[in-house]
């Protein structure tokens, strides 16, 4: 009884324990919750501050003028770059990191001779290509993109050497202060040297611009030629720029890279000069092509929004707003890539667009002139040697090429006004990305709301519309051109899978819409159903 007893009085006070830790835990677990909720507040809330910042900090002037700067400041800014104690300790950071990473380093010089090897092959094939393509426009378009790959590839050697280095430095074990400077030096030169390169090879003989998009020899060759020069000039003073900028604690006020980022706007306006100054090869062609165009009309000026911004960037820099400068600069170089982006995207959709139609085009021919060889014998057996009868036979084959003729153009156009719509969008979006958060009347748009829609959404739901518009109104010659060629069908199948399409691309465009702009289902359904 004793021991039962014992027991009974054992097995109570476990289980008040186990009562009392689940309790405990319970407890942890809620103050676990509203420590993860408190956390996740603090970082929207930080977020929100930061995006506030970003978009309304951009005009505040984060240092003195340049012209005004004190002697002090000036000599603590060469100081940084003649303390020979600071290279000493690169070189220690260097040596360094070769003794602890010897294979890994051997390796990379390897791979760095082979890739360099390897470079002069693969501009070879590039040329290659470019040939195959300038003598046969039906060259299947997948060679194209070889060469815009292989392109990318060979110029990605300088850029990612840097780049390479640039981590290296900034992981070794040790590392000081001109380490990290040289790597973010690096890191900026790279970027540069990319933005730069890809534009040269593209340029080069026999490249993309030269045998695919058939540019104009002296357009391409001014382009080359600028941007080589650009690389000798501003991937050094890139690498100055970002090294000044790590050596000053971030702080943007660095008296040397301030001075060498405002020669560089002053070079980069030189440069916009030589691209597109009136008599410019470039603007020529651009002229050529479109003699009654806006360019065309406008061709004594457009130098200058690019000698304009190059000076207004260097101006910023010079005032003491270096902070919005280099923001400005680099935005700036973005959205240059997304325009060459754009450019590349619309040269390589009309290559495709060009082969085929040549396809098209030798196919009818081919049909009609086997409908011609197979009513020539029937046309002589029933009428002899009449050479009216003849004459009425071969008669009406002019309406029929004419009607090819116009099918054609028809084709090209309304393929054309896809890529355009395309490409429109991508441009309007991708600027939209890259300045929103600069700009508050472009930041506010993602803030801004209509009901349960923000702005941002209301725009792409009308830029959705829009190419939904284009698209449906010109699918007959993009389909014609990409999809219908090849199959063995009449007019009447052809006309049903356009239309087919046409209802497909509209009832996609209303999903989308109504999606962006929060519309429950329920309530747009039946318009589906009535267009089914």
């Amino acid at each position: 009884s004793e021991a039962r007893f014992a027991a009974k009085e054992a097995y109570e006070k476990q289980a008040r324990i186990v009562d009392q830790l689940q309790a405990t835990y319970e407890t942890h677990f809620q103050l676990v919750t509203q420590l993860d909720t408190v956390q996740r507040e603090i970082a929207a809330e930080s977020s929100e501050y930061a995006q506030f910042i970003d978009e309304r900090v951009l005009w505040i002037r984060s240092t003195s003028p340049l012209f005004g700067e004190s002697r002090q400041r000036v000599a603590e800014s060469v100081a940084r770059w003649t303390n020979g104690e600071n290279w000493r300790s690169l070189g220690a950071v260097v040596w360094m990191e070769l003794k602890r990473h010897p294979v890994t380093y051997s390796l990379g010089f390897v791979a760095f001779f082979l890739w360099f090897y390897y470079h002069h092959r693969l501009r070879l094939r590039i040329g290659a290509i470019g040939r195959m393509v300038r003598n046969n426009p039906t060259v299947p378009l997948r060679r194209s993109f070889e060469a815009f790959f292989l392109t990318i590839v060979v110029s990605l050697l300088s850029p990612g050497l840097m780049f390479l280095l640039s981590w290296r430095f900034g992981v070794a074990v040790g590392s000081s202060a001109m380490a990290a400077a040289v790597s973010e030096g690096l890191f900026l030169a790279a970027c540069t040297c990319l933005f730069l390169e890809v534009p040269r090879r593209i340029c080069r003989g026999n490249g993309i611009a030269d045998a695919h998009f058939l540019w104009p020899k002296e357009a391409t060759a001014r382009l080359r030629n600028v941007m080589r020069l650009s690389l000798a000039v501003l991937v050094p003073a890139a690498f100055i720029i970002g090294a000044a900028e790590a050596l000053s604690g971030h702080a943007r006020d660095d008296v040397a890279g301030r001075a060498v980022f405002v020669l560089a706007m002053l070079f980069s306006a030189v440069m916009a000069w030589l691209l597109f100054r009136p008599r410019s090869p470039i603007v020529q062609a651009l002229v050529t092509r479109s003699p009654e165009g806006l360019l065309a009309r406008s061709r004594n000026f457009l130098f200058v929004p690019g000698i304009a911004l190059a000076l207004a960037l260097g101006g910023l820099a010079a005032a003491g707003l270096y902070h919005a400068a280099m923001e400005l600069a680099w935005r700036s170089a973005l959205s240059l890539s997304l325009l060459f982006g754009l450019v590349i995207a619309y040269g390589l959709g009309l290559r495709w667009l060009v082969a085929a139609r040549v396809r098209l085009a030798r196919a009818r021919l081919q049909r009609q002139r086997q409908a011609e060889l197979a009513a020539q014998p029937a046309a002589a057996n029933d009428n002899g040697d009449d050479p009216t009868a003849v004459s009425a036979a071969e008669g009406p084959s002019e309406p029929a090429e004419v009607a090819e003729e116009i099918d054609a153009a028809t084709i090209k156009t309304q393929s054309q006004r896809v890529i355009w719509a395309l490409l429109a969008i991508a441009g309007t979006v991708g600027v939209w990305s890259i300045w929103s958060e600069v700009f508050p009347a472009l930041g506010a748009l993602r803030h801004v709301t209509v009901g349960n829609t923000s702005l941002a959404h209301i725009a792409l739901a009308v830029l959705a519309a829009i190419f939904a518009y284009v698209a449906s109104r010109n699918l007959p010659g993009l389909l014609e051109v990409s999809v219908l060629q090849h199959l063995p069908i009449d007019a009447g199948a052809r006309y049903a899978v356009t239309t087919i399409c046409r209802y497909s691309i509209v009832i996609a465009a209303v999903v989308v819409v109504t999606w962006l702009v929060r519309f429950q289902w329920s309530k747009i359904q039946w318009l589906v159903a009535a267009m089914l």
